[in-house]
């Protein structure tokens, strides 16, 4: 389950995943972001990317978030 993001603004964006919930995606720097999932309003993870992929497992959603901003999203 692969979505294409929504801009939100400037170093921002937002992409919303097959199971209601949503990851907000910030840049901090070249290869450095941070997102969160976000269910129902509340943030149920956040993960760090600074140089190298990261990976989170939240509400039954493994996200795999890489150094560039791409996230991918499996159930």
């Amino acid at each position: 389950m692969h979505t294409a993001p929504a801009r939100t603004g400037k170093g921002s964006r937002s992409q919303a995943l097959a199971d209601g919930s949503k990851v907000e995606i910030q840049q901090l720097g070249d290869q450095h972001h941070v997102a969160k999932l976000v269910h129902d309003g509340q943030i149920l993870g956040t993960v760090e990317a600074n140089g190298q992929n990261d990976g989170l497992d939240a509400n039954g959603v493994h996200i795999v978030f890489g150094a560039g901003g791409e996230i991918s999203a499996h159930e």
